[in-house]
């Protein structure tokens, strides 16, 4: 009698548990945020994190000899490092970073000139000959010579591509905007080109990312206003409408088909169809205002910049578990007390 009297109460508070989580509206902030510091204490701005959650962008000062320099730095386990200068070099900007840690990115020298550079962990930063505008997990870059005239770098072999590449994916997809102002993706294993179409037609499709389903994401510009989009292999679907949003654009899209960016300096998220912006996400003393979303990895986290205590700040933000959840895992902590 005294077992079946346990046991009928611990179903009875397993029960309550998930009735209160299923319940109860979920009011708390679904993401917690992390100021990423900065290298020298004067803000700075996050614009990529791998699948590792290692994450690199840009640290901003000024030394006193009029110019406002930008180092490069990659963020792990809340430190962050500066990832190293090259000679004649000042202004750093990281453009992305991939699951082995290689950052491509572009500087400018004294003098004016526009160079890009490499970090790999094991060989530092090196100065790297040709314009990259994007990488993947195989470390294979797409790489400009010039406005349009686009190739692939994969390990010093260099390999033509259709003109006008942007950004390539982990599958051997490839999206751009070539010379005639055709929106494309262009797959390498079947050798095959799909184009498509803005739904306003009197804008250009940017491409901003493409992910590993070959969902395309970015914006077009016209006449009225930029639109935020989703190409999603079928149709071009705009992400924000509204009268008062002008200056809409979508800056990454994860394998889950999250989308992040921004929409007149607000910092957003868009997913099943909904969207978000991410200040009221947070919780309401946060003292945040997110700017920019500039990157989603597979896992939730997004980065970006916003204002924090007056001052432009580089943010990570992580997540929180739904309810749903927690309840599981208040559920399961009940379970290994049963079974003891």
């Amino acid at each position: 009698m005294l077992i079946y009297s346990r046991y009928i109460k611990f179903v009875m508070v397993a029960v309550m548990i998930l009735m209160v989580f299923s319940t109860a509206s979920f009011a708390g902030p679904r993401y917690e945020i992390i100021d990423l510091g900065s290298l020298n204490g004067q803000g700075g701005r996050a614009a990529s994190i791998n699948n590792h959650g290692q994450i690199t962008g840009t640290s901003s000062f000024e030394p006193g000899d009029g110019r406002l320099y930008h180092h490069a730095f990659i963020w792990e386990n809340g430190v962050m490092t500066d990832i190293g200068t090259l000679p004649n070099g000042y202004s750093y900007h990281p453009i992305s970073i991939n699951d082995s840690g290689q950052i491509i990115g572009h500087y400018y020298g004294f003098e004016g000139q526009f160079n890009s550079f490499m970090y790999r962990p094991d060989t530092g930063m090196i100065h790297f000959d040709y314009r990259t505008t994007s990488q993947n997990n195989s470390n294979q870059m797409l790489c400009r010579s010039n406005l349009y005239e686009t190739f692939l770098w994969d390990n010093s072999t260099i390999t033509s591509m259709p003109e006008g590449g942007l950004m390539i994916n982990n599958v051997g997809q490839v999206a751009g905007l070539n010379s005639q102002g055709q929106a494309y993706v262009y797959d390498m294993n079947s050798d095959q080109m799909q184009y498509y179409k803005s739904s306003d037609s009197d804008g250009s499709l940017i491409t901003a990312d493409i992910n590993d389903l070959g969902q395309v994401v970015g914006y077009s510009y016209g006449h009225e206003r930029n639109h935020a989009f989703l190409y999603d292999g079928q149709n071009v679907i705009d992400l924000i409408n509204g009268p008062d949003r002008y200056s809409n654009k979508a800056n990454a899209i994860n394998n889950l088909s999250q989308i992040v960016g921004s929409s007149e300096e607000q910092a957003y998220i868009w997913q099943d169809g909904t969207l978000d912006f991410l200040d009221d996400l947070l919780d309401d003393d946060s003292g945040w205002q997110l700017i920019n979303a500039n990157d989603i990895n597979d896992h939730g986290q997004i980065v970006g910049y916003g204002i924090y205590e007056g001052q432009g700040r580089a943010f990570l933000l992580n997540p929180v578990p739904e309810p749903a959840t927690l309840s599981l895992v208040l559920l399961g902590g009940l379970l290994m007390q049963r079974r003891r």
